[in-house]
């Protein structure tokens, strides 16, 4: 799985604008194959700040969406951005769920106690 962050300032008096095209890149990114999840988020904390997120399930999907036309769109929003974008791809090798905080907490194993207790 890889995650696509993308964390961006607003434009001054563009922020309603910039969101909907944000918005609208992400309904359009959505039905594509391999895209499993995302969205765009204001940030709390943040004035005029935005958070774009994309989730894939393979590589060579996600390679298709950034050499397309259409991403393109995206790097316009970055470009239009008041101070430099942050844009961030991890590559998830390992996946735990709630199975893993059953284990640990019905493990008999006490953890070791962190310099900070």
């Amino acid at each position: 799985m890889i995650i696509a962050t993308l964390s961006l300032r607003l434009p001054p008096r563009q922020e309603v604008d910039t969101l909907g095209t944000l918005r609208a890149f992400w309904d359009a990114t959505r039905a594509l194959p391999g895209c499993l999840a995302g969205g765009v988020y204001e940030e709390v904390g943040r004035e005029r700040a935005a958070l774009y997120i994309e989730m894939w399930n393979e590589a060579h999907d996600l390679e298709a969406h950034i050499r397309s036309r259409e991403y393109g769109l995206l790097l316009a929003v970055m470009e239009a951005s008041p101070q430099p974008p942050v844009l961030s791809f991890e590559f998830i090798a390992e996946t735990r769920g709630l199975e893993w905080v059953e284990k640990l907490r019905l493990s008999d194993v006490t953890p070791p106690m962190s310099s900070r207790d």
